[in-house]
């Protein structure tokens, strides 16, 4: 850590990373809660895009690279599904922490085995579950918490929120 204050990279760089991910490291170094230092896409228009729009020097085309980096703390892991485990596992080991979006893994071996990977380190996890905290569905957890809903089977829900526009 360069201080105290962690320094992440963002592995994947293309929708979500750009909506969400850096745009949130962005904000928590504007409160020195974290810095991002590097992004990592191997589709180069996406990589170039994201380094564009956030103005990030360090950039690369494989995830190896940002996991092997010692200045690196922290990943956040956005990109296709199935490559999840494999870097998940690797930042572990090589004692980063892990943001990783959903869903976790492909398989229920492959999320019991970031799991493990993850109890082995000793380092912090999480999967990126944002809606959990949508007062809607808290309401329904509520719901099904208390017996009101009956035995629940499957769950739809559909979350949309206007964009602000100005005055």
């Amino acid at each position: 850590m360069a201080g105290n204050v962690p320094r992440g990279a963002v592995i994947g760089c293309g929708g979500i990373a750009r909506l969400r991910h850096i745009p949130a490291f962005r904000q928590a170094a504007k409160s020195g809660l974290a810095e991002i230092v590097a992004i990592c896409d191997p589709v180069e228009t996406a990589l170039a895009a994201a380094r564009d729009e956030f103005g990030i020097a360090e950039c690369c085309g494989d995830w190896r690279e940002i996991v092997a980096r010692d200045d690196i703390d922290l990943v956040t892991i956005a990109t296709p599904n199935s490559l999840h485990e494999p870097i998940a596992i690797a930042a572990l080991q090589s004692g980063k922490h892990v943001m990783c979006e959903k869903p976790l893994a492909l398989s229920l071996a492959g999320a019991r085995r970031m799991a493990e990977a993850a109890r082995e380190s000793g380092l912090v996890t999480a999967v990126n579950h944002r809606y959990r905290w949508v007062p809607a569905a808290r309401y329904l957890k509520e719901l099904v918490a208390a017996g009101e809903a009956g035995e629940v089977r499957q769950i739809f829900m559909f979350y949309c929120t206007r964009a602000k526009t100005a005055p």
